[in-house]
């Protein structure tokens, strides 16, 4: 093929070639422009949904996870007060032994000494347990004591005294306590 153009019209067509191709390329970076545009759109788009949903899940999680501790609380306030029950009744149900001795020391004639002293609770009959579920509960216990005395009579007299007690009850010194006159070793029990 000739080309019969002249050498102005030539540089005229080359320079549009040369702007068509410009132009061209210019299209196809301004397109690609607005394609990774729209792709970084879609990916915030997406980023900001993921965002939001794992922001959901965690805050599903925080709520169970509160609930659990919660529950593992109440279980704990539970059993404390459970426990509290317990003691609250032992409390209740003791019997303060302190006073006892306190009120022996007190009747103790000078020359009487206690080297023994045993507290036992007595077992309750069925007939005397329908009986304190209607009344108020009252215990029984028996006192042993064993001890040394000077004389017969400062024995005589601390038996006098704790018979003129009104909690003391049943008062049982053997016959063998009397025998000696002098450096008596005595036992007595007694209940309350």
């Amino acid at each position: 093929m000739l080309n019969l153009l002249p050498p102005s019209e030539k540089q005229i067509l080359e320079k549009e070639k040369k702007y068509k191709i410009v132009l061209i390329l210019e299209v196809i970076v301004l397109c690609s422009l607005i394609c990774f545009c729209l792709i970084l759109l879609c990916l915030k788009i997406y980023i900001s949904g993921q965002i939001v949903a794992e922001k959901i899940i965690l805050d599903q999680i925080k709520q169970e996870c509160y609930v659990y501790e919660i529950e593992k609380l109440e279980k704990n306030t539970e059993n404390v007060n459970n426990n509290l029950v317990e003691i609250n009744k032992f409390y209740k149900n003791r019997f303060d032994s302190s006073f006892l001795l306190a009120k022996i020391s007190d009747i103790l004639p000078q020359d009487v000494y206690l080297t023994n002293f045993s507290f036992t609770a007595i077992p309750k009959s069925k007939k005397q347990e329908s009986k304190d579920k209607q009344e108020k509960q009252e215990y029984k216990f028996l006192i042993s004591i064993s001890g040394f005395s000077e004389s017969r009579e400062k024995l005589y007299q601390f038996k006098q005294a704790l018979e003129s007690q009104q909690e003391f009850k049943e008062i049982y010194l053997p016959p063998s306590n009397w025998a000696k006159s002098e450096n008596i070793d005595f036992y007595l029990n007694f209940k309350i």
